[in-house]
């Protein structure tokens, strides 16, 4: 079905600390094409809009109603502050002009100072006037006038080049709820009451006054009504194993995406798992699902709330909701913020998982959930196999994807990927949504996975509002990411509430993903939009919160992930830490956290800050392309010893390659020897692949095939299949000699030598004792190990290493092993 139309309520954040904007308890009702509401009808959060009394000294006489608002906070420049939010509906449709009655409180200041605000409208409408864009009136545009010794009208915008001084026009729809906020910019700005009227009349200055003030209904009143009315069931879904998805729905408060209070920030939903057996115990975030089937009907309103668990012990689970309610309770870390709602608050039960687990490789629910162990690579908790992970990292906008709702045609850059190539590998092995829809993304899951790749990578957001820089003028802090598509929220205007059937068929790709064995690479913003919530003042705010929480509540139980809190991070470590500690606390799951940074030589000034603390569980190297140089390895090695030394050794992957136009495209041979075994030789855990100027366009991940199969023989056909303990061994070149030869080590029984340019090669071997024998594995080919010319080695002396059994001058592997 087509996906539903958003109404959404944008929360705005200011400079230096954010909060929400008030929640607006009031919906006004347009009647007989006016639609009159009075300025102080709504609250002002951060008190920067004082209530003037009518009549007070100083000001103009003839306020009508209680009084009227100043903006009294400092001259923001193209920030707005202190948002103002009113909700109303319409029932005539049509174009409508806005005016308000305004009044400029000069104070010696030159005419043009003290006499504007910042508007912005929400909701399903047009333009109405050619000379005004549509992005002009759903941004906040500043708009002006008023007068200085009395009540004036301010009704002309001023946007330079798009709509400069241009009365604001709308083009409303019957039917439709609208949300209008204004907010300060210059101060002692006043303004008593706003009318919209229809085309159809012609308002006054004096209408502004004696129009009466248009009837609304408080909708928390209605909302806590509707909550009582829901019957508080909970139902069990899911397959009762250890480590497959169960899911709590609860028949909780019924609501909507655009509803007030906010179901994203005003409503928190946990639930609180103990296994009395083991002892082990985990409290879970929960969301709000709609109708509990939006990834099929679309819906935007509904009374289903899911929490999703993964149960790590067979057994009986015990279960208890914890239900609060209260302006932005849901990103509180405290144990009971706002107040408890009834009848949901206190709900328990129980479930019990069978022993038995159906689940087969490559399916990650055989393995259990991967998780930081302490050494520098990750551990299935389950079957204790340890990781080395490769696969695609482009494109990176793989969530931009033509069949998910609320994804636009229309972006920065690349394109919306239809996936067409990968229709033949779907093979009806996978849920779909919408009557067939997500076969060939499926697709695409399935082809990844049949090269035996174990990895996916992708930005979970990647819109941004532009927020210029005062010392840059060519790189604004925040704008549009690169592709501009993939989003969470009901539009690119939003950032407090969230589109729940995009992310339930998210969700749908992510488990089937799971199923394939891949891990999940999810990147939170990029360094274009990464300061877009919350303005990126330093620490973190609501709108980052809230997205943090929904994430980690909506995506973070699947078994195998990173978070990547930013691609090129561009923030202060300040800022990094806020934002990791904040995800390291709301996270129950413990996911791997990592950042990444672009291509420096030296990453000090960004690692460096966090080395030994719990936050940061490794990290995400972006390096200069790969050539004989050796980058890869040497910056790894750096930041694995580094780690170590700081007694919190970090997982260091390498997750993107350079130069930026060619990525791994400057040479797939180069990048099999210098990224992947050049990392994994290192010490790291492993690599994914950039498609350099092609990424954002890429549409068939067979770009990668020979890269991914040959990635394929190091990992599961030379280290896994020989059962390397690569997780318990170091780099020490030292003892071999090759110029570009590396050398891995456990201390004792194991040794691997690779030779990235073939060639001659000594091992010195005087600290060991016993003889060994010699290996020899084709990384470009796979296959068995093979004898080399030299098939043993006695410990205690330097040794050859002999000749490769073909091709010397290709790249080799040599497992060398204690008898």
């Amino acid at each position: 079905m087509p996906h539903c139309p958003r109404r959404s309520l944008l929360l705005f954040c200011v400079v230096l600390f954010c909060v929400p904007s008030a929640l607006a308890e009031k919906v006004f009702e347009e009647r007989g094409g006016y639609l009159v509401i009075e300025m102080e009808s709504t609250d002002s959060l951060l008190g920067q809009w004082k209530l003037i009394p009518a009549n007070a000294d100083g000001y103009p006489k003839g306020a009508v109603g209680e009084g009227h608002l100043e903006y009294q906070g400092p001259w923001s420049g193209q920030k707005a502050v202190d948002p103002l939010e009113y909700r109303f509906t319409i029932n005539k449709p049509g174009r409508y002009f806005l005016m308000f009655r305004a009044h400029k409180r000069l104070l010696g200041n030159p005419g043009d100072k003290n006499n504007d605000c910042f508007v912005r409208m929400e909701g399903d409408f047009a333009s109405g006037s050619d000379e005004i864009p549509l992005d002009v009136l759903q941004t906040d545009t500043k708009l002006f006038g008023g007068a200085p010794e009395s009540w004036g009208q301010a009704r002309r915008l001023d946007k330079k080049k798009k709509a400069h001084l241009k009365e604001a026009v709308y083009e409303f729809k019957a039917g439709e709820t609208y949300t209008f906020t204004v907010s300060g910019r210059s101060t002692r700005f006043n303004l008593d009451r706003m009318v919209f009227f229809h085309e159809s009349h012609d308002a006054k200055l004096k209408d502004l006054q004696s129009l009466p003030e248009s009837s609304f209904t408080n909708v928390e009143a209605e909302a806590a009504s509707n909550a009582s009315a829901s019957s508080g069931e909970i139902e069990v879904l899911g397959d009762l194993h250890p480590w497959h998805k169960v899911t709590l729905a609860l028949d909780g408060p019924a609501t909507a995406e655009d509803a007030t209070p906010n179901p994203f920030t005003d409503y928190r939903f946990d639930v609180t798992f103990t296994h009395a057996a083991s002892g082990k115990t985990l409290t879970v975030p929960g969301f709000f699902a709609a109708d509990g089937d939006a990834a099929n009907s679309s819906a935007t309103a509904g009374n289903a709330w899911h929490c999703h668990f993964r149960p790590s012990e067979p057994g009986v689970w015990e279960y208890e909701v914890s239900f609060r309610e209260g302006k932005m309770v849901a990103t509180s870390t405290e144990r009971n913020p706002g107040k408890a709602l009834a009848p949901y608050d206190g709900l328990a039960g129980s479930f019990e998982i069978d022993a038995d687990n159906p689940a087969t490789a490559p399916d990650l629910r055989a393995d259990g959930r991967l998780r930081y162990v302490g050494k520098h690579h990750l551990q299935f908790e389950g079957s204790g196999r340890y990781f080395l992970k490769y696969g695609p990292d482009s494109p990176e906008n793989f969530l931009e994807y033509d069949k998910f709702d609320n994804t636009p045609a229309k972006g920065h850059k690349g394109i919306r990927h239809p996936f067409t190539a990968h229709a033949k590998h779907y093979q009806g092995d996978g849920q779909t949504w919408q009557n067939g829809k997500g076969k060939n993304i499926l697709g695409a899951v399935n082809y990844i996975e049949s090269t035996r790749a174990n990895s996916i990578s992708m930005v979970l957001n990647n819109i941004g509002r532009l927020v210029p820089d005062p010392k840059n003028d060519k790189r604004p802090l925040s704008g549009p990411g690169d592709g501009d598509r993939a989003f969470p929220y009901t539009s690119k205007q939003e950032r407090l509430r969230f589109d729940c059937s995009k992310l339930d068929q998210w969700e749908i790709v992510f488990d089937h993903a799971e199923r394939k064995g891949l891990h999940l690479h999810f990147k939170l913003a990029e360094i274009e939009n990464a300061r877009d919530l919350d303005f990126g003042n330093g620490g973190i705010g609501d709108e980052r919160k809230t997205y943090y929480r929904e994430m980690v509540a909506r995506f973070g139980h699947h078994l195998a992930l990173n978070w990547n809190i930013s691609e090129e991070i561009p923030v202060g470590a300040g800022t990094r830490k806020a934002w990791l500690s904040y995800l390291e606390e709301i996270d129950p799951w413990q996911n791997h956290r990592v950042f990444h940074t672009g291509p420096s030589k030296d990453k000090s000034n960004f690692y460096k800050p966090h080395l030994g603390e719990s936050s940061l569980t490794g990290i995400s190297l972006q390096t200069p392309e790969a050539t004989s140089t050796q980058n890869v390895f040497n910056e790894t090695k750096i930041w694995v010893d580094r780690s170590a030394a700081k007694g919190h050794p970090w997982v260091v992957a390498c997750d993107e390659q350079g130069p930026g136009n060619k990525g791994v495209n400057a040479g797939f041979d180069l990048s099999r020897k210098y990224v992947l075994w050049g990392n994994i030789m290192a010490g790291g855990g492993g690599a994914e692949y950039y498609s350099g100027g092609s990424d954002l366009k890429l549409d068939d991940y067979a770009h990668f095939h020979d890269l991914l199969i040959w990635s394929g023989y190091a990992v599961h056909d030379f280290f896994y299949a020989h059962d390397i303990p690569f997780w318990d061994m170091h780099n020490d070149d030292s003892l071999i000699g090759n110029k570009l030869g590396h050398y891995l080590t456990n201390g004792s029984d194991i040794l691997v030598v690779y030779l990235t340019e073939g060639g001659d090669a000594t091992l010195d071997l005087s600290a060991y004792s016993g003889t060994f024998d010699v290996k020899w594995f084709d990384p470009r080919n796979g296959g068995d190990l093979q004898d080399g010319s030299v098939t043993s080695l006695t410990g205690g002396e330097k040794a050859s290493l002999g000749k490769a059994p073909s091709k010397s001058d290709q790249d080799w592997a040599i497992l060398i092993t204690a008898k």
